[in-house]
Protein backbone atom coordinates (compact mmCIF):
# COMPACT_ATOMS: atom_id res chain seq x y z
CA UNK A 1 0.00 0.00 0.00
CA UNK A 2 1.16 3.66 -1.03
CA UNK A 3 0.82 6.50 1.00
CA UNK A 4 -2.23 8.92 0.02
CA UNK A 5 0.80 11.27 -1.37
CA UNK A 6 3.68 10.49 -3.49
CA UNK A 7 6.93 12.34 -2.53
CA UNK A 8 7.91 15.24 -4.41
CA UNK A 9 11.77 14.10 -4.34
CA UNK A 10 12.14 11.27 -2.08
CA UNK A 11 10.32 8.95 0.03
CA UNK A 12 10.08 6.17 2.36
CA UNK A 13 7.82 3.82 0.27
CA UNK A 14 9.91 2.90 -2.21
CA UNK A 15 7.82 -0.22 -3.98
CA UNK A 16 4.47 -1.82 -3.53
CA UNK A 17 4.67 -5.31 -3.34
CA UNK A 18 2.33 -8.23 -2.74
CA UNK A 19 3.07 -11.67 -1.09
CA UNK A 20 1.61 -15.08 -0.75
CA UNK A 21 2.27 -17.99 0.24
CA UNK A 22 1.17 -21.36 -1.41
CA UNK A 23 2.62 -24.27 -2.79
CA UNK A 24 4.94 -25.46 -5.95
CA UNK A 25 4.58 -28.52 -8.13
CA UNK A 26 8.36 -29.85 -9.96
CA UNK A 27 6.98 -32.28 -12.13
CA UNK A 28 9.85 -35.03 -13.34
CA UNK A 29 10.57 -38.51 -15.26
CA UNK A 30 10.78 -39.35 -10.95
CA UNK A 31 7.82 -37.98 -10.00
CA UNK A 32 6.29 -35.12 -8.57
CA UNK A 33 7.74 -32.79 -5.77
CA UNK A 34 5.37 -30.03 -4.38
CA UNK A 35 6.70 -27.60 -2.03
CA UNK A 36 5.32 -24.50 0.15
CA UNK A 37 6.17 -21.95 -2.00
CA UNK A 38 6.04 -17.68 -1.96
CA UNK A 39 5.03 -15.51 -4.91
CA UNK A 40 5.89 -12.21 -4.75
CA UNK A 41 4.39 -9.55 -6.91
CA UNK A 42 6.39 -6.04 -7.04
CA UNK A 43 6.76 -2.53 -8.99
CA UNK A 44 10.26 -2.23 -9.63
CA UNK A 45 11.04 1.31 -10.56
CA UNK A 46 12.95 1.07 -14.16
CA UNK A 47 16.67 1.79 -13.38
CA UNK A 48 16.88 -0.43 -10.19
CA UNK A 49 18.04 -3.86 -11.31
CA UNK A 50 15.86 -7.46 -10.56
CA UNK A 51 16.51 -9.24 -7.34
CA UNK A 52 18.20 -12.05 -9.58
CA UNK A 53 21.05 -9.94 -9.95
CA UNK A 54 22.00 -9.51 -6.93
CA UNK A 55 21.88 -12.85 -6.13
CA UNK A 56 24.04 -14.30 -9.26
CA UNK A 57 25.96 -11.03 -8.32
CA UNK A 58 26.91 -12.73 -5.33
CA UNK A 59 27.64 -15.65 -6.54
CA UNK A 60 29.80 -14.79 -8.88
CA UNK A 61 31.87 -13.00 -6.45
CA UNK A 62 32.02 -16.18 -3.68
CA UNK A 63 31.52 -19.13 -5.56
CA UNK A 64 34.47 -21.30 -5.47
CA UNK A 65 36.01 -19.60 -2.47
CA UNK A 66 37.18 -21.27 1.06
CA UNK A 67 35.08 -20.04 3.70
CA UNK A 68 35.42 -21.23 7.59
CA UNK A 69 32.08 -23.85 8.58
CA UNK A 70 28.95 -21.13 8.28
CA UNK A 71 31.00 -18.47 7.01
CA UNK A 72 30.03 -18.86 3.01
CA UNK A 73 27.62 -15.47 2.41
CA UNK A 74 26.11 -17.64 0.03
CA UNK A 75 24.32 -20.08 2.31
CA UNK A 76 22.11 -17.07 3.75
CA UNK A 77 20.74 -15.80 0.11
CA UNK A 78 17.33 -17.15 -0.88
CA UNK A 79 17.10 -19.55 -3.33
CA UNK A 80 14.92 -18.35 -6.38
CA UNK A 81 12.76 -20.58 -8.28
CA UNK A 82 11.57 -18.26 -10.58
CA UNK A 83 11.92 -14.86 -12.26
CA UNK A 84 10.00 -12.90 -14.54
CA UNK A 85 9.18 -9.50 -15.45
CA UNK A 86 6.33 -8.10 -17.98
CA UNK A 87 8.16 -4.91 -19.73
CA UNK A 88 5.48 -5.53 -22.41
CA UNK A 89 2.83 -4.10 -19.66
CA UNK A 90 1.79 -0.44 -20.19
CA UNK A 91 3.23 2.29 -17.05
CA UNK A 92 -0.13 4.05 -17.14
CA UNK A 93 -2.72 0.62 -16.53
CA UNK A 94 -0.19 -0.16 -14.03
CA UNK A 95 -0.65 3.12 -12.08
CA UNK A 96 -4.37 3.26 -12.52
CA UNK A 97 -5.11 -0.51 -11.33
CA UNK A 98 -2.50 -0.74 -8.85
CA UNK A 99 -2.08 2.75 -7.57
CA UNK A 100 -5.05 4.29 -8.10
CA UNK A 101 -5.42 6.18 -4.52
CA UNK A 102 -2.07 7.94 -5.04
CA UNK A 103 -3.15 11.49 -5.89
CA UNK A 104 -0.04 12.70 -7.86
CA UNK A 105 1.64 10.34 -9.84
CA UNK A 106 4.21 12.47 -11.82
CA UNK A 107 7.56 11.48 -9.57
CA UNK A 108 6.37 7.74 -8.84
CA UNK A 109 8.83 6.90 -12.19
CA UNK A 110 8.11 4.41 -14.77
CA UNK A 111 7.41 0.70 -13.17
CA UNK A 112 7.66 -3.09 -14.17
CA UNK A 113 5.81 -5.70 -13.13
CA UNK A 114 8.01 -8.67 -11.68
CA UNK A 115 7.01 -11.78 -10.39
CA UNK A 116 9.25 -13.63 -7.82
CA UNK A 117 8.93 -17.71 -6.96
CA UNK A 118 10.59 -18.72 -4.05
CA UNK A 119 10.55 -21.38 -1.04
CA UNK A 120 8.29 -20.31 1.55
CA UNK A 121 10.49 -19.31 4.42
CA UNK A 122 9.29 -18.29 8.56
CA UNK A 123 10.09 -15.16 10.30
CA UNK A 124 13.54 -15.11 12.07
CA UNK A 125 10.68 -14.22 15.52
CA UNK A 126 9.89 -17.95 14.78
CA UNK A 127 14.01 -19.08 16.35
CA UNK A 128 12.68 -17.05 19.84
CA UNK A 129 11.17 -21.08 20.21
CA UNK A 130 14.43 -22.71 19.81
CA UNK A 131 16.44 -21.04 22.64
CA UNK A 132 18.97 -17.67 22.79
CA UNK A 133 21.96 -19.46 20.83
CA UNK A 134 20.28 -20.42 17.93
CA UNK A 135 18.59 -16.89 17.47
CA UNK A 136 21.40 -14.74 18.12
CA UNK A 137 23.90 -16.83 16.04
CA UNK A 138 21.37 -16.88 13.34
CA UNK A 139 20.85 -13.07 13.35
CA UNK A 140 24.88 -12.91 13.49
CA UNK A 141 24.70 -14.83 10.53
CA UNK A 142 22.46 -12.40 8.84
CA UNK A 143 24.22 -9.15 9.67
CA UNK A 144 27.54 -11.17 8.31
CA UNK A 145 25.92 -11.83 4.89
CA UNK A 146 24.83 -8.14 4.52
CA UNK A 147 28.39 -6.88 5.29
CA UNK A 148 29.68 -9.33 2.79
CA UNK A 149 27.18 -8.28 0.47
CA UNK A 150 28.45 -4.66 1.03
CA UNK A 151 31.44 -5.44 1.02
CA UNK A 152 31.28 -6.18 -3.03
CA UNK A 153 28.84 -3.74 -3.47
CA UNK A 154 25.54 -4.71 -3.23
CA UNK A 155 23.84 -2.61 -0.61
CA UNK A 156 20.75 -4.47 0.82
CA UNK A 157 18.93 -1.17 1.77
CA UNK A 158 15.76 -2.24 3.66
CA UNK A 159 16.35 -4.67 6.56
CA UNK A 160 13.25 -5.20 8.26
CA UNK A 161 11.65 -8.21 10.17
CA UNK A 162 9.91 -9.42 6.63
CA UNK A 163 13.00 -9.77 4.93
CA UNK A 164 15.08 -11.49 7.50
CA UNK A 165 13.69 -15.44 7.55
CA UNK A 166 15.00 -19.19 8.03
CA UNK A 167 14.44 -22.09 5.80
CA UNK A 168 12.03 -24.25 7.73
CA UNK A 169 13.99 -27.09 5.81
CA UNK A 170 17.44 -26.31 6.77
CA UNK A 171 17.54 -24.40 10.02
CA UNK A 172 19.64 -21.97 7.74
CA UNK A 173 18.36 -17.99 7.98
CA UNK A 174 17.94 -15.72 5.05
CA UNK A 175 18.42 -12.64 4.11
CA UNK A 176 15.43 -11.59 1.63
CA UNK A 177 14.26 -9.36 -0.40
CA UNK A 178 16.49 -7.55 -2.50
CA UNK A 179 13.90 -4.97 -4.80
CA UNK A 180 15.47 -2.17 -2.91
CA UNK A 181 18.98 -3.04 -3.03
CA UNK A 182 21.43 -1.23 -5.01
CA UNK A 183 24.96 -2.27 -6.57
CA UNK A 184 27.19 0.48 -6.27
CA UNK A 185 28.28 -0.04 -9.57
CA UNK A 186 25.45 1.47 -11.20
CA UNK A 187 23.69 5.16 -11.54
CA UNK A 188 21.11 5.35 -8.61
CA UNK A 189 17.52 5.35 -10.04
CA UNK A 190 15.86 8.58 -9.26
CA UNK A 191 13.31 9.48 -6.66
CA UNK A 192 12.63 7.27 -3.80
CA UNK A 193 16.28 6.89 -2.83
CA UNK A 194 15.49 7.36 0.72
CA UNK A 195 13.49 4.23 0.60
CA UNK A 196 12.98 1.38 3.10
CA UNK A 197 10.26 -0.36 5.93
CA UNK A 198 9.89 2.88 7.97
CA UNK A 199 9.92 0.85 11.60
CA UNK A 200 13.28 0.17 10.93
CA UNK A 201 15.01 2.77 8.88
CA UNK A 202 18.05 4.47 10.85
CA UNK A 203 16.39 7.63 12.54
CA UNK A 204 19.31 9.82 10.27
CA UNK A 205 17.01 8.39 7.26
CA UNK A 206 13.47 9.60 9.28
CA UNK A 207 14.48 13.34 8.94
CA UNK A 208 13.03 16.51 6.75
CA UNK A 209 17.20 16.39 5.62
CA UNK A 210 16.40 12.71 4.67
CA UNK A 211 13.88 13.48 2.81
CA UNK A 212 15.55 15.92 0.95
CA UNK A 213 17.73 13.26 -0.28
CA UNK A 214 20.89 15.39 1.85
CA UNK A 215 21.71 12.59 3.68
CA UNK A 216 23.66 9.22 1.92
CA UNK A 217 22.83 5.98 2.62
CA UNK A 218 25.96 4.30 4.57
CA UNK A 219 26.83 0.96 5.68
CA UNK A 220 26.40 2.82 9.55
CA UNK A 221 22.56 2.95 8.58
CA UNK A 222 22.06 -0.54 7.72
CA UNK A 223 23.72 -1.56 10.92
CA UNK A 224 21.33 0.37 12.72
CA UNK A 225 18.51 -0.78 11.33
CA UNK A 226 19.40 -4.62 12.43
CA UNK A 227 19.80 -2.99 15.64
CA UNK A 228 16.19 -2.25 15.66
CA UNK A 229 15.15 -5.44 14.19
CA UNK A 230 16.63 -7.50 17.25
CA UNK A 231 14.70 -5.24 19.73
CA UNK A 232 11.53 -5.40 18.30
CA UNK A 233 11.66 -8.96 18.00
CA UNK A 234 13.27 -9.59 21.72
CA UNK A 235 10.26 -6.98 23.12
CA UNK A 236 7.63 -8.79 21.31
CA UNK A 237 8.08 -12.49 20.74
CA UNK A 238 7.88 -15.31 22.81
CA UNK A 239 8.34 -18.89 21.53
CA UNK A 240 7.67 -17.84 18.33
CA UNK A 241 4.63 -15.81 18.53
CA UNK A 242 3.24 -12.39 19.37
CA UNK A 243 3.82 -11.41 23.21
CA UNK A 244 3.62 -8.06 23.60
CA UNK A 245 3.78 -4.77 21.36
CA UNK A 246 3.02 -2.20 23.93
CA UNK A 247 6.48 -1.22 23.81
CA UNK A 248 6.53 -0.79 20.13
CA UNK A 249 3.22 0.37 18.97
CA UNK A 250 4.50 3.20 17.85
CA UNK A 251 7.12 2.43 15.84
CA UNK A 252 4.47 1.76 13.26
CA UNK A 253 2.83 5.14 12.78
CA UNK A 254 2.47 5.94 9.41
CA UNK A 255 3.88 9.57 9.65
CA UNK A 256 7.94 9.19 9.57
CA UNK A 257 8.54 11.50 12.44
CA UNK A 258 6.43 9.99 14.74
CA UNK A 259 8.02 6.44 14.01
CA UNK A 260 10.87 8.03 14.70
CA UNK A 261 9.62 9.78 17.82
CA UNK A 262 8.70 6.40 19.12
CA UNK A 263 11.72 4.76 18.54
CA UNK A 264 13.89 6.97 20.19
CA UNK A 265 11.40 6.77 23.57
CA UNK A 266 12.15 2.98 23.02
CA UNK A 267 15.65 3.35 22.69
CA UNK A 268 15.97 5.98 25.67
CA UNK A 269 14.00 3.97 27.86
CA UNK A 270 16.60 0.31 27.35
CA UNK A 271 19.96 3.53 28.09
CA UNK A 272 18.11 4.55 30.72
CA UNK A 273 17.23 1.14 32.40
CA UNK A 274 13.72 1.90 33.02
CA UNK A 275 12.51 -0.47 30.05
CA UNK A 276 12.31 -3.64 32.33
CA UNK A 277 13.54 -6.49 30.41
CA UNK A 278 10.67 -8.80 29.40
CA UNK A 279 9.89 -11.90 31.53
CA UNK A 280 10.25 -14.27 29.03
CA UNK A 281 13.77 -12.52 27.76
CA UNK A 282 16.61 -14.22 29.03
CA UNK A 283 19.49 -12.05 30.74
CA UNK A 284 22.15 -13.45 28.01
CA UNK A 285 20.04 -12.17 25.09
CA UNK A 286 19.00 -8.94 26.92
CA UNK A 287 23.21 -8.15 27.91
CA UNK A 288 23.24 -8.21 24.19
CA UNK A 289 20.43 -6.12 23.19
CA UNK A 290 21.44 -3.45 25.79
CA UNK A 291 25.06 -3.41 24.31
CA UNK A 292 23.71 -3.09 20.78
CA UNK A 293 21.41 -0.42 21.40
CA UNK A 294 24.65 1.81 23.96
CA UNK A 295 27.20 0.25 21.60
CA UNK A 296 25.06 2.19 18.36
CA UNK A 297 24.17 5.09 20.26
CA UNK A 298 27.64 5.98 21.17
CA UNK A 299 28.91 5.83 17.67
CA UNK A 300 25.58 7.90 16.45
CA UNK A 301 26.79 10.47 18.92
CA UNK A 302 30.55 10.58 17.93
CA UNK A 303 29.24 10.94 14.05
CA UNK A 304 27.34 13.95 15.55
CA UNK A 305 30.08 15.62 17.20
CA UNK A 306 32.54 15.32 15.01
CA UNK A 307 30.46 16.84 12.42
CA UNK A 308 29.99 19.91 15.16
CA UNK A 309 33.68 19.56 15.33
CA UNK A 310 34.11 19.87 11.51
CA UNK A 311 32.19 23.12 11.53
CA UNK A 312 33.70 24.77 14.13
CA UNK A 313 37.24 24.12 13.14
CA UNK A 314 35.68 25.22 9.07
CA UNK A 315 34.93 28.74 10.89
CA UNK A 316 38.51 29.00 12.15
CA UNK A 317 39.93 27.58 8.91
CA UNK A 318 41.75 25.07 10.50
CA UNK A 319 42.80 22.08 7.74
CA UNK A 320 44.14 19.86 10.33
CA UNK A 321 41.01 19.38 12.45
CA UNK A 322 38.71 19.49 9.25
CA UNK A 323 40.94 16.91 7.81
CA UNK A 324 41.04 15.06 11.41
CA UNK A 325 37.26 15.09 11.26
CA UNK A 326 36.53 14.17 7.94
CA UNK A 327 38.62 10.76 8.14
CA UNK A 328 37.00 9.80 11.88
CA UNK A 329 33.74 10.20 9.77
CA UNK A 330 34.47 8.42 7.19
CA UNK A 331 35.61 5.45 9.39
CA UNK A 332 32.21 6.24 10.82
CA UNK A 333 30.33 5.52 8.06
CA UNK A 334 32.55 3.01 5.57
CA UNK A 335 33.06 -0.38 6.19
CA UNK A 336 35.65 0.15 8.50
CA UNK A 337 32.87 0.79 10.95
CA UNK A 338 33.27 -3.15 11.17
CA UNK A 339 35.96 -3.07 13.50
CA UNK A 340 33.38 -1.23 16.09
CA UNK A 341 30.87 -3.70 15.24
CA UNK A 342 32.67 -7.06 15.92
CA UNK A 343 33.90 -5.41 19.40
CA UNK A 344 30.16 -6.00 20.30
CA UNK A 345 28.98 -8.91 22.81
CA UNK A 346 26.82 -10.19 19.67
CA UNK A 347 30.05 -11.37 17.89
CA UNK A 348 31.69 -12.94 21.13
CA UNK A 349 31.65 -16.38 20.54
CA UNK A 350 33.59 -19.19 18.47
CA UNK A 351 31.00 -18.22 15.57
CA UNK A 352 31.18 -14.79 16.08
CA UNK A 353 35.39 -14.87 16.48
CA UNK A 354 35.08 -16.85 13.22
CA UNK A 355 33.09 -14.51 10.94
CA UNK A 356 34.96 -11.43 12.53
CA UNK A 357 38.04 -12.34 11.21
CA UNK A 358 36.86 -13.22 7.57
CA UNK A 359 35.22 -9.70 7.91
CA UNK A 360 37.54 -8.15 8.11
CA UNK A 361 40.21 -9.98 5.66
CA UNK A 362 37.55 -8.98 3.57
CA UNK A 363 37.03 -5.49 3.74
CA UNK A 364 40.49 -4.94 3.72
CA UNK A 365 41.48 -7.30 0.75
CA UNK A 366 42.25 -6.33 -2.86
CA UNK A 367 38.90 -7.37 -4.36
CA UNK A 368 37.11 -5.45 -1.67
CA UNK A 369 34.81 -2.14 -2.85
CA UNK A 370 33.45 -2.03 0.40
CA UNK A 371 32.76 1.91 1.24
Amino acid sequence: MRAKHAPSRFGINGRSTSVRIGSLSFTKDDGTTVIDAAVKLSFRQVGRSQEEAFIKKAHQDFQGKDFPAGGNPLEYLPKILMSHEYPSFKTDIIRKAVLSNVDDLHHLGTRVPELLVMPAYKPLSSLTEQGDTVLLDAFLQLMYCHAMLWSIGIEHGDISPGNLMVDPETGKPKLCDFDLSHLRTETRPKGDSNAGTQPFMAIELLTERAMLGEIPRVYRHEVESFVAVLVWIVLRYRKGVLADDSTTKGWTDPSFTKCKDARETTVMRILAGSLPKPSWVSNKIWKVVEDAVSSMERELGRAKTLRAERMWAKGREDAAQIASADEELGRLDGMEFIEKLCAWFLFKGPLGDELAVVLKGQITGPESVAM
